[in-house]
């Protein structure tokens, strides 16, 4: 028993091994991505960080239990290029450069596995960890800024598992068909994941921000029409979008220590953005921005102050723009 996921890259996904010459495909940033949203999703309905801990360790695999297998048929190095990994800077020679690296480029195919290591609750085990790998697919990316369009794969099939009751591989024709098929898969694989946890999904979100950053039930999902047909124009747009709002609730920037300072402390210091935009193509290749906002009550690795949401709020709205909640 397995699921075989057919992709092809929407975005230049920049994974680097030991030599930045080189992308390296392997299959542990996929795990790993689904591992994150699966954290995302369940959250605080686990009961708790040990409870979240022991469900990932079932379903992926831990130092106690083996778990989902991730294959990559093609692993190692892969044929690569070299594209801006800041497509959005001017490349004038100073400080502002696009920062060329290797990356597997938009449109390569590629084959992810996802085989369960151990009979007993093999299917449930599988339906599982597609439904994290749909949701890091559909919202997420891997590798360097994939939480800003880049890494970006589509889902084109899946075999060897049923999809009766699981979210499907998603073609849509406008704004309003997206916002419809997003809806209703990132719906289904929360109920999926809740069920294998043996969970009751809750129907609203309880009151406060969660300490680490989660999707949680009424939290909702941002849809942008970026315009652009090209990946590296599209990547380009958004995060020059982002520019005028640097800021710590963003992640942004590297930061440098105040005068005096030998470090950087308190409010300043730079953590992991909670906003994932992933660019998702229509059926006629315009790019659209998914724009996913994992709130929590302070910032994901380090300390400071609570984040200011409104400044969140504030860069994600926009003309056009199509909202749904989750």
């Amino acid at each position: 028993m397995e699921a075989v996921l057919k992709l092809r890259t929407e975005t230049a996904m920049f994974l680097h091994g030991a030599s930045k010459q080189t992308a390296e495909l392997r299959a542990q940033a996929f795990e790993g991505a689904a591992r994150y949203w699966l954290r995302a999703v369940l959250g605080q309905a686990a009961g708790g960080p040990a409870a979240l801990k022991a469900l990932e360790g079932r379903v992926f695999g831990s130092c106690d239990a083996k778990g989902l297998a991730f294959h990559v048929p093609t692993l190692g190095a892969t044929a690569t290029e070299s594209l801006p990994l800041l497509p959005h800077h001017k490349g004038n020679g100073n400080d502002d450069n696009p920062s060329y690296s290797a990356c597997i480029p938009a449109g390569a195919a590629l084959e992810l596995i996802i085989r369960p290591t151990r009979r007993f609750d093999a299917e449930a085990m599988l339906r599982a960890g597609y439904c994290a790998a749909w949701l890091a697919l559909h919202l997420g990316g891997v590798g360097q800024r994939s939480r800003r369009g880049a890494g970006g794969c589509r889902l084109l099939s899946v075999s060897g598992i049923g999809l009766d009751r699981l979210p499907v591989p998603i073609m849509a024709e406008s704004l309003a068909d997206l916002h419809a098929r997003l809806s209703a898969g990132v719906c289904l694989a929360r109920e999926t994941l809740h069920r294998a946890a043996g969970l009751v999904t809750p129907t609203a979100a309880p009151r406060g921000l969660p300490g680490f950053p989660q999707l949680r039930p009424g939290d909702s999902i941002v849809l942008t029409a970026v315009g652009a047909k090209d990946e590296q124009q599209a990547r380009a747009d958004v995060m020059r979008k982002l520019r005028p709002h640097k800021n710590a609730v963003f992640g942004l920037p590297y930061m440098k220590p105040a005068n005096g300072e030998s470090q950087i402390r308190g409010a300043s210091a730079r953590h992991a953005s909670p906003l994932w935009i992933r660019l998702l193509t229509l059926a006629d290749g315009t790019f659209v921005s998914v724009n996913t906002v994992l709130r929590s009550s302070t910032p994901s690795g380090g300390p400071g102050a609570p984040l200011k949401w409104s400044k969140m709020d504030a860069c994600l709205t926009s003309s056009g723009e199509s909202r749904f909640a989750v």
